[in-house]
């Protein structure tokens, strides 16, 4: 049985079942893999599940393999030398999203891709932590543009000579979002997991999940990796207390897109999510009716020129905790990239239009909202 690509990688991110498609159309399966950033999924799953695939494609597969597997060991290569250098220097650190996630809870690290490292400080070390990265190669492309970082942004960008790119992070929100995810709850249970080329620190389970969460809202949930991270750790019985979770995301004012999120995983996935389900309060019936009717669900498995530009930032909308602020902080830009904007001289004229951009689509999001009450049907 061959199947469309969009089901081909939905099975894929699923434990194997006797209903399974192959892929018909492997340009297809391969460039939504790429749009998706999957690449190393399909290149480790489809093989191991003995797909039958055109020899260019199993050669390409194996190339991408091979390739994953080198960046993936650099990049924990370096990690783990950076969180010995934060730690000589008295700062706790951990690493947090894929260079964590690759080694704690995939089968084969390669599966999960990922394009920097992100380590995560409290906000009073951060000037230790870039005083100790520093000495190690990692230092600010551009002060200024740091500075915009510190001020109005989570976390600050590095890089080096030979190194790869390092986000050092001090929380998760940016400090003008509605949402507030501070880094203390998210350091604490932190582990150690040994490798060869040096321990790396991760954070306990819980701040995996709250960072997932975090991700996908920022991202109008159109990432799959978050949410095949929520399956991986699930499946791997990994300690997530549910009810601190819950309780956390709350206090953060992610409750409504934690809710989703699992309620995403378990529906892609097929998850066995029950103790999240039970933690975590249900989403009000307006919202989940328009979250269905939307097709909101299929949005990380929607390449971006077929889920068009409102939907995302409509399902932001509905799930924050502060619909007012958001829908402000859409039409003026929030202050980061403000700021972003001044640094690089955009003028008055080019802002004024975006801004105009801007409004046109919140006028399309109210029509799309006023049309789906009187003829409602998916996007």
């Amino acid at each position: 049985m061959t199947g469309p690509p969009i089901s081909c990688l939905t099975a894929l991110v699923r434990p194997p079942g006797p209903d399974d498609p192959s892929p018909g159309d492997w340009e297809g399966l391969l460039a939504l893999a790429a749009d998706r950033d999957m690449l190393g999924l399909v290149a480790t799953e489809a093989p191991r599940r003995g797909w039958p695939m055109p020899a260019p494609v199993a050669r390409m597969l194996e190339l991408e393999r091979v390739r994953g597997r080198r960046r993936l060991a650099w990049h924990a290569l370096e990690a783990a030398r950076a969180l010995a250098a934060l730690a000589a220097a008295g700062v706790a650190a951990v690493a947090i999203k894929g260079v964590a996630l690759a080694h704690e809870v995939y089968d084969e690290p390669v599966e999960r891709s990922l394009r920097d490292i992100d380590l995560l400080v409290a906000p009073e070390h951060v000037e230790p932590a870039l005083a100790a990265l520093g000495r190690c190669g990692w230092r600010p492309a551009d002060d200024r543009v740091a500075a915009l970082y510190r001020r109005h942004h989570f976390h600050v960008v590095l890089g080096g000579r030979g190194l790869p790119v390092l986000e050092l992070h001090w929380a998760l929100t940016r400090p003008d979002d509605p949402q507030r995810l501070p880094a203390a709850p998210l350091l604490d249970g932190a582990r150690e997991i040994p490798r060869a080329a040096g321990a790396l620190r991760v954070p306990h389970p819980d701040a995996h999940v709250l960072v997932a969460c975090s991700s996908s809202l920022r991202d109008g949930f159109t990432d799959l990796k978050p949410v095949v991270d929520l399956d991986r750790l699930v499946r791997i019985g990994a300690p997530i207390r549910w009810p601190r979770v819950a309780s956390l995301a709350d206090g953060a004012g992610l409750e409504m897109p934690l809710r989703f999120l699992v309620e995403l995983t378990g529906r892609i996935c097929r998850t066995p999510l029950e103790p999240a389900l039970a933690a975590v309060p249900a989403l009000p019936a307006p919202i989940a009716h328009r979250l269905e009717l939307s097709g909101a669900h299929e949005l990380p498995l929607r390449p971006a020129d077929e889920r068009g530009p409102l939907l995302p930032h409509l399902v932001r909308s509905w799930l924050s905790c502060d619909r007012r602020r958001t829908m402000v902080n859409f039409l003026r830009r929030n202050a980061f990239e403000r700021a972003q904007q001044r640094a690089a001289g955009i003028g008055a004229t080019r802002r004024a239009a975006g801004l105009a951009g801007r409004l046109v689509q919140a006028a399309e999001m109210s029509a799309w909202r006023l049309v789906r009450r009187v003829a409602p049907r998916r996007l």
